[in-house]
């Protein structure tokens, strides 16, 4: 019976080759977010403001930089669960910031926090802000992510929209934010590239 085997070998050479074709195009698809990171941080920042957020374009924005003007609405703050940083647990931070004039909010993806190890349900504790200038990176969105309950990638803009008291979620998407916040919210994320000290 050498058939069985001849067979379990060959599936384990699929197996290796296709996760070796994955992880090859990762880094590709890494290797261009990095590329055109590097080429809009040479960019000169487009200014966001009130009478510019009635007519920008989000697609044509995607990987630009940008400056906005605003306050950062801690209250309708989210965190993003399962972000890990120098080997430490945490969430990256989604904060709503509200422009001069304007009732659309831009969506701002803060940076990391660590959670408290303690109570690993408790949403940290923000630093509040009054006015402040927030210059990134503008992104459609955080791309898929995995969910361990269905065992595969799944596109957060399908996402069920959580429960209003429910701060801490799995996965993000503008859309479905909206309709959790009860806010106007502009089609896409700023992720921040400034130093607030926060």
């Amino acid at each position: 019976m050498v058939v069985v085997p001849a067979f379990a070998a060959i599936a384990v050479i699929a197996t290796t080759f296709s996760l070796g074709q994955w992880q090859l195009r990762r880094a590709e698809e890494k290797s261009a977010i990095l590329q055109s990171r590097e080429l809009a941080a040479k960019q000169t920042p487009i200014k966001l403001n009130a009478a510019t957020l009635g007519v920008v374009n989000a697609n044509e924005l995607a990987q630009k930089r940008v400056s906005i003007d605003g306050v950062l609405e801690n209250d309708q703050s989210v965190f993003i669960d399962n972000r890990s940083y120098n080997g430490r647990a945490g969430f990256h931070v989604i904060t709503p910031m509200k422009l001069v004039g304007a009732e659309r909010r831009i969506l701002v993806l803060r940076g990391w926090i660590e959670r408290d190890i303690k109570d690993v349900t408790r949403a940290p504790q923000l630093k509040p802000f009054e006015a402040v200038t927030v210059a990134g990176l503008v992104e459609l969105s955080l791309g898929k992510s995995f969910d361990l309950t269905q065992l595969r990638s799944v596109d957060p803009s399908g996402m069920p929209v959580p429960a209003k008291t429910q701060k801490i979620w799995q996965q993000f998407d503008p859309k479905p934010y909206g309709v959790w916040s009860g806010l106007v919210v502009m089609p896409f994320i700023v992720r921040q590239t400034s130093d607030l000290n926060d």
